[in-house]
């Protein structure tokens, strides 16, 4: 689906969003048993979400889709971003710029992971601390201590795309197993 312009684009997302394409997952998934979500199609990247994680309109045109995942501390947000094949510049550009939203809890260190699955090469980052306040209406309005960042890169045909999750550490720890399997279960 291509979001092209405004309340037109955001409310055709929303659809999109909202429905459950079972038939168009990989068979026997381990991210499907894992997760026995949904489909979200976004710019023409398919992953399979928990059923709790919500479907909302984008905050931005840059969104091409974003959910909230709901937990024990507050929700959190995922946001995925799709600015045309082969653009959004590069891996380590938007990883530093991630690192740059968040400072560190004392004495931690970001993670970094790569894997390769079903035709997706997938470079992930975690990091923990405060979340800063964002710039021009992006990102919270106040510092958010006690926060966590996973943010992904998937490359592959059609991409790459760009997700990130912030929230509550509490909220994104309890669901970064459900977050890696999500990716793994990227396909077109």
């Amino acid at each position: 689906m291509t979001v092209r312009h405004g309340w037109i684009g955001a409310l055709a997302l929303s659809v999109a969003l909202c429905g459950c394409d079972g038939g168009s997952k990989p068979s026997g998934s381990l991210a499907g048993k894992l997760l026995g979500g949904r489909i979200v199609e976004a710019k023409g990247l398919k992953v399979e979400v928990p059923v709790a994680w919500n479907p909302t309109t984008p905050k931005s045109r840059m969104r091409a889709a974003q959910l909230t995942i709901p937990g024990p501390a507050g929700d959190a947000e995922l946001a995925v971003f799709h600015f045309g094949e082969g653009q959004g510049g590069r891996i380590e550009d938007n990883l530093v710029r991630w690192l740059g939203q968040i400072e560190l809890q004392a004495g931690s260190e970001p993670k970094r992971d790569y894997f390769e699955q079903s035709g997706f090469a997938v470079t992930m980052l975690s990091a923990a601390g405060t979340l800063k306040a964002g710039r021009m209406g992006m990102g919270p309005k106040e510092p958010q201590p006690n926060s966590l960042l996973l943010g992904a890169v998937v490359e592959g045909p059609g991409g790459p795309w760009f997700l990130k999750a912030t929230g509550p550490e509490k909220t994104l720890e309890a669901q970064r197993e459900a977050f890696v399997s999500m990716l793994k279960s990227a396909h077109r």
